[in-house]
């Protein structure tokens, strides 16, 4: 079975206004929710990230995003379909900034789905914690969803919660369920699974890679392990 497309909101110039092989693209990553002008989104609780796709004619909308975002502690994705330099698009709430172009969409689109969008609650120990996790160690969730594609050490996710190692490795067995370390790699089979299942000609070496392994045979071997099918096979099960 497939895993559930992540929900991601959308303003600006609607997405039907984006290149057909862009908006086909994003459809295949997320669920999208075309939000047009409708900046009210951003007050939502469950909503860090927005998406928002600039044009000229849309500056006034981004202006009230921005003062929304600032105030609210929310960021902004946007993308644009040429170059520009206007001085809204260098503001610190907008966190990615992305000239549409046909031969970056699909790796562009990736980065954004590990950095902004991996479902933190994919594990069953984690959904009885929605809404009060952040609490406790929502920091150290963050900061392993934004860094699958590179080294996670526990030390730094530890000071990100302002404890000790070994205390942070206590508290976090017992609010997930298993160690860091264990989480780690279920986060990190979990985007590579989406991943073989989002787009057959993605090749399994670079979707290590996306996902923290610079070796692909080391990779294939935890992948099995975990899952019970080798990297090719579950993409051709599933």
């Amino acid at each position: 079975m497939i895993e559930q497309l992540a929900t991601v909101y959308w303003l600006g110039a609607p997405l039907r206004h984006c290149s057909p092989y862009f908006a086909n693209m994003i459809e295949k990553h997320f669920n999208v929710v075309d939000c047009q002008q409708d900046t009210a989104i951003l007050s939502e609780k469950t909503v860090r990230y927005c998406f928002f796709f600039y044009r000229p004619q849309y500056a006034q909308c981004l202006n009230s995003a921005i003062l929304m975002c600032q105030n609210l502690d929310k960021q902004l994705i946007v993308i644009h379909a040429n170059d520009t330099n206007s001085e809204q698009l260098s503001d610190p709430v907008i966190v990615e900034r992305y000239q549409l172009n046909p031969r970056s969409a699909q790796e562009w689109l990736n980065k954004i789905e590990i950095r902004f969008f991996l479902d933190l609650s994919s594990h069953p120990s984690l959904r009885s914690f929605q809404g009060n996790i952040d609490l406790d160690i929502s920091p150290a969730l963050l900061y392993v969803s934004d860094n699958l594609h590179k080294e996670i050490r526990e030390e730094e996710a530890a000071a990100l919660c302002h404890y000790s190692v070994t205390y942070f490795s206590k508290v976090f067995r017992k609010k997930v369920g298993m160690c860091f370390r264990d989480y780690i790699i279920q986060q990190r089979i979990g985007m590579a699974k989406r991943m073989l299942t989002l787009n057959e000609h993605t090749k399994i070496a670079y979707i290590a890679y996306l996902c923290g392994y610079q070796d692909v045979s080391y990779f294939s071997r935890l992948f099995k392990k975990k899952t019970g099918s080798t990297p090719g096979e579950y993409r051709q099960n599933y």
